[in-house]
Formats: structure tokens, C-alpha cells, sequence
């Protein structure tokens, strides 16, 4: 399969290509909407950066599809990491910020 049907078809039924936002460079999560989808398709190393005040609960999915991907807590951290790599093409990363434990996790 293409990278573009990987990345439009090959999730759960819950996550459809328009839900998706694509970014091609550095991307900072806005943390407006309960669960943030976003498909890096950068082709040199890029970093998303996850919101400095996450709200409780909040959840972020980050897809790479082509260039080496770090995802930046931003001031907090990811399962113990101040920062965590997406290292082999088509990695995801499912994470939940959560106040009581007040860093980020994967789920």
C-alpha cells in the first residue's frame, strides 16, 4: 500500500481522513479538542509539541509516515521523558495527559 492509503485506511473505523490533520514541518498540538490526530508526512526530522497546560484527560495521536518524529511534552513528560521518538516510519503514538499523575502517557 501507498503511504496516503496507510494513512487514510488502515485505523480503526473511529479515525477517518478528515478527522486528521497532516503537517509536513514542526507542529505544536493546540489542545482545543479532547483527542488531537495529527499525521506527520515531514521529510526531514520534525518535532510536535505537545500543549504546556494539557487539560485532564486529554488525548493526542501522533502518526509519522515518513522522517523521524519527536514528540515534546512541552514541560512535561511522556511516560517518565521529557521528550519521545517516533524512530521507524509508520510508528504511532496514542498518549493521555492526566492531572493526577500530571504527565502525559501512552495508551
Amino acid at each position: 500500500k501507498t503511504a496516503y492509503e496507510i494513512r487514510n485506511c488502515d485505523w480503526s473505523s473511529d479515525v477517518c481522513s478528515s478527522d486528521l490533520g497532516s503537517q509536513t514541518g514542526d507542529y505544536t498540538v493546540t489542545g482545543n479538542v479532547a483527542l488531537e490526530r495529527v499525521i506527520m508526512a515531514n521529510i526531514s526530522p520534525a518535532t510536535v509539541t505537545l500543549p504546556s497546560a494539557p487539560k485532564d484527560l486529554g488525548e493526542v495521536f501522533v502518526k509519522r509516515t515518513d522522517a523521524q518524529v519527536t514528540i515534546d511534552g512541552n514541560g512535561k513528560t511522556i511516560d517518565g521523558k521529557a521528550t519521545q521518538i517516533l524512530g521507524v516510519k509508520y510508528d504511532g503514538a496514542h498518549m493521555i495527559y492526566t492531572d493526577a499523575a500530571g504527565e502525559w502517557s501512552f495508551i
